[in-house]
């Protein structure tokens, strides 16, 4: 299992490491490569707009570069947000920031996006798939195979 790992500092000086990591799984020669997103310092506040946009340009640049299927899943770690935010659920906050990343580098319309959600006793649980237009039918493959939507 491939992993490559890219640093990013935010802009009040957070230590963040993003991971691609190489899943077994391939559709129609498209490789599915699952991202996480750590951070690595005893602070948090909450990343400005700007940090947000450098991290989507991140995630593209991969898929130009690779051509896979990006996916994530939310995590239920505490989050901070603002008041405006504070009814949503840790899983349902990063979703809504994922799509907004997303949104942000598919202006021209080249990719596309499968969303889901899977509902369990700990809470929902949203996932994300990402490629290229052209790889939307080995995207909805790839979603048909999570267990348990």
């Amino acid at each position: 299992m491939d992993i490559k790992s890219v640093n990013f500092l935010s802009k009040a000086g957070y230590k963040y490491i993003l991971r691609f990591r190489k899943e077994d799984e391939n559709f129609g020669g498209i490789n599915v490569v699952s991202i996480s997103f750590d951070l690595h310092s005893d602070k948090f506040e909450p990343l400005e707009l700007k940090d947000i946009f450098s991290i989507a340009k991140i995630f593209e640049q991969y898929i130009l570069q690779n051509n896979v299927i990006l996916t994530y899943i939310c995590d239920n770690e505490p989050v901070k947000t603002s008041v405006r935010n504070k009814s949503l659920s840790p899983q349902k906050f990063r979703s809504t920031l994922f799509d907004r990343m997303f949104k942000r580098i598919n202006k021209q319309g080249k990719f596309y996006k499968k969303d889901l959600i899977i509902k369990n006793k700990l809470g929902d649980e949203y996932l994300s798939f990402i490629s290229f237009l052209e790889n939307a039918d080995s995207v909805d493959k790839c979603i048909e195979l999570v267990p348990d939507k």
